[in-house]
């Protein structure tokens, strides 16, 4: 049975970019625990060896040490963001509604837990550093 749109869609040249345009999606959420778990480890250990050794708290490295962290891991998500537009756009460009979803999904995931990242990172300068 023919078409009536003037495209026809083969899924076959869109299979090797759904699966670049899902790898995306697991970046944001790891980048997010990671910079849970490590701000969490390099504070409790900078702070629990201070307190041992009874020195005082390096609180300035400490506090560039978390920025920069957190920006890092923050560069990492918006880098996977920026891979789910491209996404979107191929999804859009080809017709094909899977990899746009994909890219629509990377993107949410990307703001959502790149949000997620900014408030870990601001801790530090609400709250105590130890």
């Amino acid at each position: 049975m023919p078409s009536s749109s003037a495209y026809l869609h083969r899924p076959d040249e869109t299979v090797r970019g759904s699966w670049l345009a899902s790898a995306p999606l697991l970046v944001p959420p790891v980048a997010w625990v990671a910079s849970l778990g490590l701000s969490w480890l390099v504070q409790d250990f900078t702070c629990t060896a201070a307190m041992t050794a009874g020195a005082p708290v390096p609180e300035t490295a400490l506090l560039v040490t978390l920025f920069v962290m957190n920006a890092v891991l923050l560069l990492i998500t918006v880098g996977s963001g920026l891979f789910s537009v491209r996404a979107l756009r191929r999804g859009r460009r080809v017709h094909a509604p899977l990899m746009s979803f994909l890219g629509i999904s990377g993107i949410a995931l990307a703001v959502l837990f790149g949000f997620g990242i900014v408030l870990i990172g601001s801790a530090p300068l609400v709250l105590e550093v130890c």
